[in-house]
């Protein structure tokens, strides 16, 4: 019985344990590490559920159980790379623009297609081949059936073999050219046997293993195209095809082999985790909306917050097409990916002088530079634009900045021209001259509430005037030309309820808006208000919403709040409308910053979900 598939990511495949396998007992910890590195498990969820299966309940994982595996996993790429290389049929020969790729070889089967033929699966078909020449099985991209069946064998009266059958929604046939000949001896052999009058495909297999072996692969397959397609993620496939190769490995290796049915099944479906994740029924607006999703730690140990987002144009104004956006990650990592290309082009580390990782929590254009914060350093690191080379830095700040923005408003201390604004956590407001980087102005934001809990939370600038929000349910306007605070905006809590601004955003109808959040939660503890900046009068007062803002972004006429639970909701910032029509399923985690790219909005998510997501430039 031949059990050895594959791996459509052969080609990335590294054999660097070959040189130094593990002699020594590995803990989940180590193992995760090994497998990560050595591109055999794609993510973080696998590598744990890999651990579980080979450790069988145990604290670490025998040097005597783990080299087996390995070794299998090797023969699954190799065999899989060498049917890639023969060039068979893969769709039409198209392979470099569909990307199609094989990622499991494995047992002869019986087929429609006569005798015993080799199962193959791609990255979205499973085949037949035959002296060369393939026949579809199932295109996995469609709307279809995969069910476990028991085909009738032909032999003897009543005699089955256990089998899978391949059923199509649409009733439409399997795609494929077909010659008349094809065509019609298939749909003779359907007749022939009642049973298989409604199936458009099948396979038969010599015995229940093999198919209790092919029958997750395929659903796994069939189901990373659908969370693809929903959430507009190709990373999915990745997933789905690594589950696939590690199932083969398992297999391969024989360490299932003591195992009895029952354990067996639920060993399998640990790996395909894809097939248990519920697929949330997503809005028309999200879908037309969505354009794509950005990964920025793809085949690295573990996903990271997008803390920051910036979007660089392209600096010839006559240059086409468009430009850069930069990505600020939890773990210091700045990024930098074209946005015509689709990669990433640039991928630096930003560190204290300690060597310790920062948060990148701001990023600012500044001419032909980008101002880098992090609210853990005292430190303003100063990039440029187009080499991404460390060319200044604003050193040895009284405290970490919150916040940065750019004013073209002429301060009283400074020359005409913008200036650039920081914002301490401990109420501070400086102004740095952008060309020479040197300090023109120092103000302090006055506390009312002497706790030694009080920080500043977000600020933002109209006219001349600073708005800087506090986690004591505080807003400070404060006059940039001497540093008064003309007024102050008060949110009222208790001795057991804490308010806290979480941001302020200045829309194009010249009106503040501001997300506030209260603990502990309760009904109305979460809510929008709108100001006019010149008056200082309330405008909206917005209760109904799921979760707190975290985010808003001034879009147009519209303004995008990203929420913790996920979602972007949109108003109108006229009327301040909104309704089910505009509301976008985003991520799976808080959405911690979003930026205007040219004709789109890109949001970016907390570590649970990690990605980056790329908007059409809606309205409400």
């Amino acid at each position: 019985m031949k059990r050895h598939a594959t791996n459509a990511m052969g080609s990335r495949a590294s054999y660097n344990l070959d040189r130094k396998l593990p002699t020594k007992p590995l803990s989940n910890t180590e193992f995760n590490k090994l497998v990560r590195e050595n591109a055999i498990a794609t993510d973080a969820e696998s590598a744990d559920n890999l651990f579980k299966i080979l450790s069988q309940t145990r604290a670490s994982i025998s040097p005597q159980t783990f080299v087996p595996f390995y070794d299998s996993w090797k023969l699954v790429q190799q065999v899989c790379l060498s049917m890639d290389l023969m060039g068979f049929e893969l769709e039409k020969g198209d392979k470099e623009k569909t990307g199609e790729r094989v990622i499991a070889v494995g047992e002869t089967a019986r087929t429609p297609y006569g005798g015993q033929n080799q199962l193959v699966l791609t990255t979205y078909r499973f085949l037949a081949v035959t002296n060369f020449r393939t026949h579809v099985l199932a295109d996995l991209r469609r709307n279809l059936r995969i069910e476990k069946s028991d085909l009738p064998l032909g032999i003897l009266p009543g005699s089955k073999m256990p089998g899978i059958t391949i059923v199509y929604d649409s009733r439409e046939e399997p795609r494929e050219e077909k010659t008349v000949t094809e065509r019609v001896t298939a749909r003779l052999i359907r007749n022939k046997h009642h049973s298989l009058a409604n199936t458009d495909s099948y396979a038969g297999f010599e015995d229940v293993v093999d198919r209790d072996h092919w029958y997750p692969m395929l659903l796994e397959v069939q189901r990373g195209w659908r969370v693809a397609q929903a959430r507009k993620d190709p990373g999915v496939m990745e997933t789905a095809m690594c589950h696939v190769v590690l199932l083969d490995a398992i297999v391969g290796s024989g360490l299932l082999d003591r195992l009895n049915h029952t354990q067996r099944g639920k060993c399998m479906m640990k790996l395909m985790t894809l097939q248990t994740k519920d697929v949330s029924e997503v809005t028309q607006f999200t879908v037309e909306a969505l354009q794509y999703r950005i990964n920025p730690c793809l085949h690295e140990t573990q996903r990271q917050t997008v803390e920051s987002l910036l979007y660089i144009p392209p600096l010839d104004p006559l240059e086409a097409g468009l430009g850069k956006l930069w990505l600020g990650l939890g773990n210091g990592c700045l990024k930098v990916y074209d946005m015509d290309e689709k990669c990433f082009e640039s991928n630096i580390k930003i560190s204290d002088a300690k060597g310790k990782s920062l948060r990148l929590s701001c990023l600012l254009l500044v001419n032909h530079t980008v101002w880098v914060a992090s609210f853990f350093s005292k430190n303003i690191h100063i990039l440029d634009a187009e080499t991404v080379c460390h060319v200044s830095q604003v050193s040895y700040l009284e405290e970490a900045p919150r916040d940065l923005c750019l004013s073209d408003q002429i301060c009283h201390c400074s020359t005409a021209g913008p200036q650039v604004w920081c914002l301490l956590v401990n109420g501070t407001l400086l102004a740095f001259d952008p060309d020479t980087r040197t300090r023109t102005c120092k103000m302090q934001v006055p506390i009312s509430d002497d706790s030694a809990f009080f920080t500043v939370t977000c600020f933002t600038i109209w006219r001349s005037t600073l708005w800087v929000g506090t986690n004591r349910g505080t807003i400070a306007v404060i006059d940039a030309n001497d540093g008064r605070c003309v007024h102050e905006i008060f949110f009222p809590g208790g001795r057991r309820k804490q308010v806290e601004i979480k941001h302020l955003a200045l829309s194009s109808e010249n009106e503040i808006w501001c997300s506030v959040n209260s603990t502990p939660r309760s009904k109305d503890s979460t809510f929008l208000t709108v100001f006019d900046a010149a008056t200082h009068e309330k405008k909206l007062h917005y209760t109904d919403l799921e979760s707190r803002v975290a985010v808003i972004l001034p879009v147009h006429t519209s303004m995008w709040c990203g929420t913790k639970g996920g979602k972007i909701l949109i108003f109108n910032s006229k009327n301040y409308s909104t309704g089910e029509t505009s509301q976008l399923s985003a991520h799976e985690d808080i959405i911690r910053t979003m930026t205007v790219a040219d004709r789109y909005v890109v949001s970016g998510s907390g570590s649970n979900d990690g990605y980056a997501a790329v908007w059409r430039a809606v309205s409400s």
